[in-house]
């Protein structure tokens, strides 16, 4: 593996040519190609690294495609052998973070961007970029807003594309330092200095691609590191991204693989060889590498039957699924409803409307502004002394036993759902 640095800016991008979702291929093209002519158009001097994680055998690699819309592009191949030994759940053909580390690894750049490949930077960010407007010691992350998908429907005429701004917004993944880093998967930069201390994205966990940006942000704090949001990029929304779940449909997220990040605890600790730094690259053509398996090494050759979750991470799963039931149940009961903590999963759940024939007259949220998307309005624990109402819902399932503590204080056990285990 080359740790040399020849560039200014490294892009890690990784997937494989799976088409994901049905529209991957498009959205990456679009952002791919906006991005590249905004970076050249500022002459911010970067290479592109692309990681192929588990290709589909018999589909030609995607960084065949990508090669054609941006230069320098390096790639690097994770094969299905890898994938195999490493996957801990069956239902996952990517893991995402793992790939990223391997691309973070053989970045040449001073500066590493790890993104998301369907992520549309800004001329704000870039401006940043190309004035070298950056420290250190800061993981520097940006606003991601997400507009309709329709959108893709029609080609970009030319590159960059302009206009993002003006299209149908459909969600805002906000920022909340120091402990709410919004979706930082899709704009992670940090000098690679940090990145190395850091020891990039945790890698005991293998069955799920959920949170790992976060807790890298934790890690980083952790480490004496500390914040800065550069401005806004822009991504075209899916219908699997984890934002769109309500509580209901949660478990087909990756079957179920949720769990708590705050349960690990920080500074985490990968192995020295993370991002399989030290596994043997052999040249599968110019500027393409298939990343080996080393001498002596033993691998498991089969995906386990069903994910692999450690007991101590298992809380979320049970909690998710204790609110689902208790709204079930309120369905069935014409009670009076006030949500105290306001998880983005319950928030969809009354956006598309899971929660109607449930008479919510508000919801308490001390981390959470005025939602105005929201058809019912914030209140205060004094205007709940003031009002009437049956029950309080608690709305996280990350936060269930924390919520109900502070519940607690303001309201009797019986009138708290879900009841208690």
């Amino acid at each position: 593996m080359n740790n040399c640095t020849t560039k200014f800016l490294s892009i890690v991008l990784t997937g494989r040519n799976d088409n994901h979702n049905g529209d991957f291929n498009r959205r990456a093209e679009f952002a791919i190609k906006h991005n590249a002519a905004l970076l050249k158009a500022h002459e911010v001097d970067a290479e592109w690294v692309w990681v192929e994680w588990n290709p589909l055998a018999g589909a030609p690699l995607f960084a065949e495609t990508i090669r054609e819309w941006v230069s320098p592009l390096r790639a690097y191949v994770v094969p299905a052998a890898l994938h195999r030994h490493f996957c801990d759940n069956p239902h996952v053909g990517v893991v995402q973070f793992f790939a990223k580390n391997v691309g973070i690894r053989r970045a040449h750049g001073e500066w590493i961007l790890s993104m998301n490949a369907d992520t549309y930077l800004t001329e704000e960010v870039v401006r940043s970029l190309a004035r070298e407007n950056l420290r250190k010691d800061v993981l520097h992350l940006a606003i991601r807003i997400d507009f309709d998908s329709r959108h893709l429907v029609e080609t970009p005429s030319s590159f960059p594309v302009t206009g993002l701004e003006q299209r149908t917004i459909v969600r805002t993944s906000e920022i909340r330092l120091p402990n709410a880093y919004g979706s930082a998967g899709d704009f992670t930069l940090m000098h690679r200095d940090l990145f190395m201390r850091t020891q990039g994205h945790y890698e005991g966990i293998r069955f799920s691609n959920n949170h790992l940006d976060t807790l890298l942000g934790r890690q980083v704090q952790a480490l004496g590191g500390s914040f800065r949001i550069l401005g806004q990029v822009f991504h075209a929304d899916h219908a699997d991204s984890w934002n769109n779940f309500t509580v209901e449909d949660v478990f087909a997220h990756h079957h179920g693989a949720d769990y708590n990040s705050l349960k690990i605890p920080v500074p985490y600790r990968n192995p020295e060889d993370w991002g399989l730094a030290n596994y043997p690259e052999q040249p599968l053509r110019e500027d393409v590498w298939e990343i080996g398996i080393p001498a002596g090494t033993a691998i498991r050759n089969e995906l386990p039957a069903t994910l692999l979750i450690p007991p101590e991470l298992k809380g979320v799963a049970e909690a998710s699924r204790r609110l689902a039931e208790a709204i079930g149940d309120l369905r069935r009961r014409p009670l009076r409803v006030v949500i105290f903590g306001l998880g983005e999963q319950l928030r969809q759940s009354i956006l598309k409307g899971v929660l109607s024939g449930i008479e919510v007259l508000g919801y308490i949220d001390e981390n959470r502004g005025e939602d105005l998307t929201l058809p019912c309005r914030k209140l205060s624990w004094e205007e709940l002394k003031a009002i009437e109402y049956d029950v309080v819902l608690l709305g996280s399932f990350y936060w269930a036993e924390e919520l109900r503590e502070k519940a607690l204080r303001h309201v009797a056990e019986e009138r708290i759902l879900p009841t208690r285990k």
